[in-house]
């Protein structure tokens, strides 16, 4: 999947990581066979010509500065807030799409990382604080890098029910999104072997609704 070189989207606002990136709606999306995506779910790397994703609605490419040219990779909605993955290419741009989480609440729009997002690790003693809370997984959350020399494989440790179950949410509607993209039995042929899924291990909640769709899907 993933990795944490990985891709994940280029946004106007800066929040944790991210670099600024304008990109023009029109000819935003590459020619068959011109480019590679990744994306930034489950790390699928494939032609944004041939297996396409929904647009990004204007609304939230305003509120949140986007710039155009950017696709829905994962949605969840829970209480008063909105939760996306997405990503965008533009036409002169070089190298590696990154995509990026977002969190809206009424007028305000979050972001940051989706790798990082995705990293969430349930905590072993389970959560102590019952309290509800809305948040986007893993913002402003610690850094665990469990002693590796690089910042790449750092992680965080989720902290409350609410901030997984956004988190589960988001990946579930993300795998429907990957079916619809890739058709069920393609998606299936990717992520469903056992080397796949033990590519997710760094991401541990991808990874357990992954397996959780691939044992029950026909």
């Amino acid at each position: 999947m993933l990795s944490f070189k990985k891709t994940c989207v280029l946004c106007c606002v800066i929040l944790i990581g991210g670099l600024p990136l304008a990109m023009s709606q029109q000819n935003s999306r590459p020619r068959t066979g011109q480019v590679l995506l990744d994306d930034p779910v489950f790390g699928i790397s494939y032609d944004p010509s041939l297996n396409q994703y929904e647009r990004v609605p204007a609304s939230l490419d305003k509120k949140c500065h986007l710039g155009g040219g950017h696709w829905i990779y994962a949605h969840a909605s829970r209480k008063d807030s909105e939760y996306f993955v997405v990503m965008g290419y533009g036409p002169r741009q070089e190298g590696d799409s990154f995509g990026n989480s977002i969190w809206i609440k009424g007028a305000e729009c979050r972001m940051d990382e989706s790798n990082w997002t995705l990293s969430g690790i349930p905590p072993e003693g389970g959560y102590r604080n019952a309290q509800t809370s809305e948040v986007l997984p893993g913002l402003d959350a610690p850094k665990v890098c469990e002693n590796r020399p690089r910042e790449e494989y750092c992680r965080y440790i989720l902290r409350s029910h609410d901030e997984e179950a956004v988190l589960r949410s988001l990946v579930e509607d993300g795998i429907q999104r990957a079916v619809k993209a890739f058709g069920k039995a393609q998606f299936r042929k990717k992520e469903c072997s056992a080397e796949a899924l033990s590519k997710q291990s760094d991401y541990p909640i991808v990874q357990m609704e992954l397996r959780r769709f691939c044992a029950n899907s026909d």
